[in-house]
């Protein structure tokens, strides 16, 4: 008995810390992207996730002009983005951290923060 609710306790509290998709959902700004080297360079651009599945992006203050589609694999914590034409930043990023506000991704060494507007 004592085994089952520990376990099912041990189970709620790791399912209760995984990041949730539904945080994903919106519209967010790139803070800074820090270099390989530790360089940081500021943000200008934005990323839009969409429910279904697709993203926009483009210039903070401007109309998207990229679009594609994202998919989140929680278990590995791995975004997907992919762009209706290929481009260099298409690919899967670690998530390093997701909360209700902040999201930093890693890809190639290089992360990105993003803070959502």
């Amino acid at each position: 008995m004592r085994k089952t609710i520990f376990l099912a306790l041990s189970l709620f509290l790791c399912l209760s810390f995984a990041p949730h998709i539904d945080k994903l959902i919106g519209k967010w700004h790139v803070e800074k992207v820090i270099l390989e080297d530790g360089k940081e360079t500021e943000g200008f651009k934005f990323l839009e996730f969409l429910k279904d599945g697709s993203i926009q992006g483009g210039t903070i203050g401007k109309k998207a002009s990229k679009f594609g589609k994202w998919s989140y694999d929680e278990e590995d914590n791995i975004l997907t983005l992919s762009s209706e034409k290929e481009r260099g930043d298409d690919g899967d990023y670690k998530v390093l951290k997701l909360t209700d506000s902040l999201l930093i991704i890693e890809k190639d060494m290089v992360e990105i923060h993003l803070k959502k507007s």
